[in-house]
């Protein structure tokens, strides 16, 4: 067994809530168990925006044309103030092929960085 600490996913959320389906940005890995210790939303617009963050059993559980099932969420329209950050210490572990989906109000303003750590088994 191995730990890996470090970056998990760093994406700009191009996947609006409006719009059906949303974005994985993170897989676990085959025989790797994730734990996921922060997650920072940063709101880079002038408005406030919303955000869904979603936690999957598998990311083809997920597609263009459909919703993430509302038992998914472990966010679902967090409010992230203008110009502001957050920070999440969800402390989740997440099992082989589970995945981590996103959404946000508006486009292309929105980062999410989400930092753990995987133990491949």
């Amino acid at each position: 067994m191995s730990d890996s600490v470090g970056i998990l996913a760093q994406v700009i959320v191009s996947k609006a809530a409006t719009t059906p389906g949303a974005t994985v940005i993170y897989i676990v890995p085959r025989n790797t168990q994730t734990s996921v210790s922060s997650v920072v939303i940063c709101n880079q617009h002038g408005s406030a925006t919303t955000v869904d963050i979603a936690v999957l059993d598998r990311a083809s559980d997920i597609g263009d044309s459909s919703q993430v099932s509302s038992k998914c969420y472990l966010f679902k329209g967090l409010s992230v103030a203008a110009n502001t950050t957050k920070l999440i210490s969800p402390g989740i572990t997440l099992n082989q092929f589970n995945s981590i989906a996103v959404q946000a109000s508006v486009t292309d303003v929105v980062s999410i960085n989400i930092f753990g750590i995987e133990n491949s088994q």
